[in-house]
């Protein structure tokens, strides 16, 4: 651990993102680095070496932002455009096969991108348009592609969803929050993750989540069991889905497995 904070320091770590097994550091010179896991590429130095330390991902510069999956790296550049490695046997890289990539590739042809999300096995991309893509894995519908067929290997856009300003992938479900600041969602809500009173249903396109307003953050776990996150713009976090570890906090563990309305996080 004492390597990994003196590295970030010196590398001046701009923004972070952890996937399943390895984690991810943009630093102030727009390059990244990476350590943890490396067992399909996911590090992106060309390799399935495991990484106790950082390195940084050759041929990588102007970046922004990044987002860690289960086996899978994406990374947004200052130029609107999204490069990824790793996991790709969903379709999750969108370029168009089922192949996994120790080194770069870039996501389709998309531009003018500004926020990226990917989960388990899928990944969203939102552009400034407020217009929302995905790719990778259809399991539950959570692709909304109005079916769930297997999967997408290139991205697709999103019928009737718009103005949104953040995204957020999970398990087999997607979260959406629009400017006005209500969350849609799209999946299936194994536990109760997409809230509505919802378990096991699949909501093959966006739907609205009953009770939430003014919410202004999102995230949502991509473990089986999942649960969501919402951040009210008083400061307050509802949460839904699986208790069964005690991730929407509340109470004990596994007393209540299933919490399928979005619910205030005791304390």
């Amino acid at each position: 651990m004492v390597g990994l904070f003196a590295l970030c320091s010196t590398a001046r770590a701009q923004s972070v993102a952890a996937g399943t097994g390895h984690s991810l550091f943009v630093c102030a010179s727009g390059n990244v680095m990476t350590v943890g896991q490396n067992t399909v590429g996911q590090l992106g130095d060309g390799t399935t070496r495991q990484r106790q330390l950082p390195i940084t991902v050759p041929s990588l510069s102007g970046v922004k932002a990044v987002a860690g999956g289960d086996e899978t790296s994406l990374f947004l550049k200052t130029d609107g455009t999204v490069w990824g490695c790793g996991g790709n046997t969903a379709g999750q890289l969108g370029v168009g096969d089922q192949l996994n990539y120790s080194t770069l590739v870039r996501v389709g042809t998309l531009t003018d991108v500004k926020a990226i999300a990917t989960g388990y096995r899928h990944s969203l991309f939102l552009k400034n348009d407020g217009t929302v893509w995905t790719c990778g894995s259809n399991q539950g519908g959570a692709l909304g592609t109005g079916n769930t067929s297997a999967y997408l290997t290139t991205p697709m856009q999103i019928n009737g969803l718009t103005g949104v300003v953040a995204i957020a992938a999970g398990y087999v479900h997607s979260l959406f929050l629009k400017s006005d600041g209500t969350v849609w969602g799209l999946g299936q809500s194994l536990d109760g993750e997409l809230g509505g009173g919802r378990n096991e249903e699949i909501l093959k396109s966006p739907t609205q989540i009953p009770g939430l307003s003014n919410i202004t953050a999102i995230a949502a776990s991509r473990e089986y069991r999942a649960h969501s996150l919402f951040l009210q713009s008083n400061g307050t976090v509802l949460a839904c889905g699986s208790n069964y570890y005690g991730g929407v906090g509340s109470g004990t563990p596994g007393a209540t497995m299933r919490v399928n309305t979005p619910t205030p996080v005791a304390g």
